[in-house]
């Protein structure tokens, strides 16, 4: 039986819960049309959904498909980097905004400073992996630079055979 999945939603909740915010940032990210959403300002973010792929298929004995699953995302942000020392701290934020996504997954939501991990798969864990922290060099706006990071979802999904 084949059932319906919201990955967007609860990627973007996860996403935004990052702690090491400063007082009066935020981290806002959005589902519209990346290149529309940031052109109209200087400071945001975007998920994008870039494309999907069975890794690993495999029957069990009762005939069912378990397929493991990688489903790809970009998240985009735009900040003012007018200058070195701002540059240096995007490219902090960027690395530990990485790693606490990585980290995350060890804790995978014990408790409430660990928010519970967006889940895919009806009937198996999942890992959620970011990389990248690319800054595009897309420049739009004078002083505005565009970053990049790469998000993989693996999980499984268990397709049962119909008799």
């Amino acid at each position: 039986m084949f059932n319906e999945i919201d990955f967007m939603t609860p990627l973007r909740e996860f996403l935004v819960e990052y702690p090491a915010l400063k007082p009066g940032d935020s981290l806002e990210i959005n589902y519209m049309d990346v290149d529309l959403r940031l052109q109209q300002r200087s400071e945001g973010g975007a998920l994008a959904f870039v494309g999907s792929t069975v890794v690993n298929e495999q029957n069990d004995i009762l005939g069912n498909s378990i397929h493991t699953e990688q489903t790809n995302f970009i998240l985009i942000l735009r900040r003012h980097t007018t200058d070195n020392e701002l540059r240096r701290d995007m490219g902090n934020f960027l690395m530990n905004y990485i790693r606490w996504i990585n980290y995350e997954q060890t804790r995978r939501g014990t408790s409430k400073e660990h928010p519970k991990l967006p889940k895919f798969s009806m009937t198996h864990e999942e890992k959620i992996r970011a990389n990248g922290g690319i800054q595009t060099g897309v420049e739009l706006k004078p002083g505005v630079d565009e970053y990049q990071i790469q998000i993989q979802c693996l999980y499984q999904t268990v397709y049962e055979a119909e008799y």
